[in-house]
């Protein structure tokens, strides 16, 4: 969506000179984000309604989209806001908010993906009402652990292919 603005400003000898203004595309963004405010709302779970309300999420929407314009390179094409949009409209419907550790914004060839991080993942499973606990931890090349399957422990070595 190519939006064009018209300004005008007065020139030499007084003139009035029109001149184009392209919006930037963040403040394209954030607009169609205020058009899309009432859908998204909506959709917001109300369990987190109160931690996460709706300006929270577009605040936190508009902060991913201007970090991805950051990125793109010269002569790249900014991510699309509707893909942006649609991503964060995804999120909300999960009860995630895009843009943080819980769900990452990433663009792909133009497009923009919403991807569920490591404290998104750990937040679904635990609304899961058979979900007592959940333990995370990094775990490295080399790294010896054991899984305790009741009956059965399961030793596992992280490395090339190598479990016992």
């Amino acid at each position: 969506m190519q939006q064009r603005t018209i300004a005008q400003k007065n020139g030499e000898q007084g003139r009035a000179m029109v001149t184009d203004v392209t919006p930037h595309p963040v403040d394209i963004f954030r607009e169609e984000l205020r058009t899309q405010r009432n859908v998204i709302a909506h959709l917001i779970p109300k369990k987190i309604r109160g931690e996460f309300p709706p300006e929270r999420i577009m605040v936190i929407a508009v902060l991913a989209y201007q970090a991805m314009l950051a990125n793109v390179r010269e002569n790249g094409t900014p991510p699309d806001i509707y893909s942006t949009i649609d991503s964060v409209v995804k999120m909300a419907q999960l009860g995630l908010v895009a843009g943080t550790d819980q769900a990452y914004l990433v663009p792909y060839k133009g497009k923009v993906q919403a991807i569920i991080g490591p404290r998104g993942l750990i937040d679904l499973s635990l609304r899961h009402p058979k979900m007592r606990a959940c333990k995370a931890e990094a775990v490295l090349e080399g790294d010896v652990f054991d899984h305790d399957l009741g009956n059965d422990t399961i030793t596992h070595k992280v490395g090339r292919g190598r479990s016992s």
